[in-house]
């Protein structure tokens, strides 16, 4: 792979990638100052509430990828429906999200005991990210950034586009 092709892929795909390397090197040697003024820093994303999906405190591989996929994953994230706590009712789903105007992370485990494309056990996840607000209709609404993810899968991320009546379809 040219560098040239590595750093195309990564502006679009890993945006956040070029902040990481300089923050781990400023936390890891300058821990008691904060960053320089010319430089976003990277932000790991933190929860308002446990996961059952996620492992907390800057361990997981799947959350640092998706922080990497758009800096509205970064930093502080707020819970807005859980199934084991809100129940599996796709009213009370869309009760959740409809009229929430932050960025959305649709978080998806499949089902324990199901089995995987590659014969192994089941708890994949798999998800969405989009940054537009929610809002009721029946036509196609969205803006980038917004992509589907396959953690430790292929492919890594697809973003969308919409379709033909409205439909959003992926590439």
């Amino acid at each position: 792979v040219s560098l040239e092709s590595f750093l195309e892929w990564s502006e679009t795909s890993v945006p956040q990638l070029s902040a990481c390397l300089p923050t781990f090197v400023h936390a890891l040697f300058f821990r008691d100052r904060p960053p320089p003024p010319t430089r976003i820093p990277f932000d790991f994303p933190t929860f308002d509430a446990p996961s059952s999906i996620f492992r907390q405190g800057g361990g997981s591989v799947d959350l640092f990828a998706l922080a990497c996929a758009s800096p509205a994953l970064g930093g502080p994230w707020h819970r807005l429906y859980n199934s084991e706590s809100d129940g599996l009712s796709f009213s009370r789903l869309l009760l959740s999200i409809v009229g929430y105007g932050g960025p959305t992370l649709f978080v998806i485990r499949e089902a324990r005991g199901e089995k995987d494309t590659k014969g192994g056990g089941g708890g994949g996840i798999f998800g969405a990210f989009t940054s537009t607000p929610w809002t009721e209709g029946s036509s196609y609404i969205g803006s980038p950034p917004r992509f589907l993810f396959f953690p430790r899968s292929a492919p890594p991320a697809v973003p969308s586009r919409p379709g033909k009546a409205g439909r959003n379809l992926s590439d």
